[in-house]
């Protein structure tokens, strides 16, 4: 939101004067456009939620959208309060008013969220908090065609249990490599402070996971503190693929213990420098599986060490629609973010292999012009041992949209990935949802990998019933997976797809159901394959 000057500020304080000595009750509210709103006292705070669907609207006051209405436990406003950034009696700030939205569109659970002003004469500013929910209790039954596999999952979720922004899920999902049950907690204000627990545990036919994270995190670019606790267990096997077929499972037994504290001075010239100390440990047994008794099994490892950490944010940040979803509000932040990791392995911590830990995650984005921005992602780890050759990975990402305009966009991405591995579990994957659809899960493997696509995008103003926004895709993609040292071979293929999401509900996916045509090998493989995936986005 920005708000202009507009004219001489002495008559509408005049105006002002004579209502209250007129009559003293009467609200002394000036518009926001006849002064400036920066460094005013903030007098109150009021909060409205709002339903899923607003009555008042013709199209949204069908007999469904009244019984989800009825059904649905709006969010309290106790919850939502929680959220807020500012508190009365605070200075008025712009850019906290605009990052406290953006903090709330982020919750699942809310459709969208607006902090209005009203300025009061002589006196500060009324804000109030205008929400809309979402719906929230979600599940069902799905089957997943995805590069020649069958998946299957039943998913039972509420994102905010009684208004309070507590979610707890109940999942079983089995694919190609294993049945899992999973129940998942998470609270963002675990006995208030804004501390954030979550906690997963999970029963898999091939072991467990056990996970729990608490922490209480940088709620905003100004804050000065946080800390992190993550204890997680986890026993599983992992499947070696060749051409798609599995040639080998290696079992993996491994706790994790890791805790981290965070310091910064804030925001300072709309950048964020953070630094951080903290410790890990974990310990890792292979096993041989029952599928495959005589392979070979790793010996046993064992890391503790101490480590720093650095983080650099710059404040730029877009509003786009039909982006990653479609017909929905995004915030998009394209400013510099550095993440930087160094600690040292040493034999006095009690770990098996001494070296150095290093890792690096920087992520920028560009407006090209007012159609077309252009997202960089780099990520970079390495460890080193002193008795065994070092392992690490670089991994790069590309991504250019344009957009003809609201309702057409062209997407154009590419990757690099690379990696030094000592285990053969440590792979890239190529085929079905890991790149290039047109060809069976896992149909290449190896150390590297290349990918390269173009979408077309085209975006339906149709929206039935209010609940779901409907797209269409055309792609084209290429790549390879391969082992270093040998020349890659690169595959390919085309197709079309469509794209389905809820708009009204938490957590929302959206459903891909292409069809794609492999152009390369086509004596090896379908001549076409079709996959159905429920994707985090378009």
């Amino acid at each position: 939101m920005r708000f202009k000057h507009r004219g001489n500020l002495l008559a509408p304080g005049l105006a002002c004067l004579l209502l209250a000595v007129a009559d003293p009750s009467s609200a002394q509210e000036c518009s926001p456009d006849d002064q400036s709103l920066e460094g005013l006292p903030i007098i109150s705070i009021s909060i409205e939620n709002e339903n899923i669907f607003d009555p008042e609207v013709p199209e949204q006051n069908l007999w469904i959208h009244r019984m989800m209405n009825l059904l649905h436990i709006p969010t309290r406003k106790e919850t939502i309060e929680g959220m807020l950034l500012v508190n009365p009696e605070d200075a008025y700030s712009q850019k906290v008013i605009e990052e406290n939205e953006r903090l709330l569109r982020a919750q699942d659970y809310l459709h969208d969220a607006e902090i209005r002003p009203e300025v009061v004469c002589g006196e500060g500013v009324r804000l109030r908090v205008v929400s809309t929910d979402n719906w929230t209790l979600t599940g069902g039954l799905s089957a997943n065609s995805t590069g020649g596999e069958t998946r299957t999952s039943f998913r039972l979720e509420e994102a905010n249990l009684l208004g309070m922004g507590i979610g707890i899920k109940l999942e079983r999902e089995t694919d190609e490599d294993r049945e899992q049950n999973i129940l998942s907690f998470r609270d963002s204000d675990w006995f208030g402070n804004r501390k954030r627990l979550e906690l997963v545990l999970g029963d898999n036919s091939d072991g467990h996971l056990y996970n729990l994270d608490l922490s209480r995190p940088f709620l905003q670019l100004d804050s000065t503190d946080a800390w992190a606790v993550t204890l997680n267990s986890r026993v599983y096997e992992t499947p070696v693929y060749d051409a798609g077929v599995i040639v080998d499972k290696v079992g993996q037994d491994r706790a994790l213990f890791q805790f981290s504290y965070q310091w910064s001075e804030g925001l300072i010239d709309d950048a964020v420098t953070r630094w951080g100390l903290g410790w890990e440990m974990s310990e890792t047994d292979y096993f041989a599986t029952a599928d495959f008794p005589a392979a070979a099994v790793s010996e046993s490892e064992v890391t503790r060490f101490p480590f720093v950490t650095y983080t650099y944010l710059k404040e730029n940040y877009l509003q786009l629609t039909n982006f990653r979803f479609i017909g929905v509000t995004e915030d998009l932040a394209i400013g510099d973010n550095l993440s930087l990791r160094l600690g040292w392995k040493d034999e006095a911590f009690g770990t098996t292999r001494e070296g150095i830990v290093f890792g690096l995650n920087y992520g920028v984005g560009s407006s090209l012009g007012e159609q077309t921005f252009a997202f960089f992602d780099l990520e970079v780890g390495y460890e080193t041992n002193r008795n065994v050759e070092g392992t690490g990975n670089i991994n790069l990402g590309g991504r250019m949209y344009h957009y003809r305009d609201p309702d057409h966009a062209y997407l154009v991405s590419a990757t690099l990935e690379a990696a030094r591995v000592s285990e053969p579990v440590d792979q890239y994957l190529l085929g079905g949802d890991s790149g290039v659809k047109g060809y069976p899960v896992s149909y290449q493997n190896g150390d590297r990998k290349v990918t390269l696509s173009f979408e077309k995008r085209d975006y339906f103003k149709w929206y039935p019933l209010q609940l779901f926004k409907l797209g269409t895709a055309l792609f084209a993609e290429t790549g390879s997976a391969w082992v270093s040292g040998r020349d890659p071979n690169f595959i390919g293929d085309v197709g079309f797809g469509l794209r389905v999401v809820s708009t009204r509900q938490s957590n929302s996916k959206v459903l891909h159901a292409d069809i794609a045509f492999p152009l390369s090998e086509r004596d090896q493989v379908d001549s076409y394959q079709i996959y159905i995936k429920a994707r985090a986005q378009f």
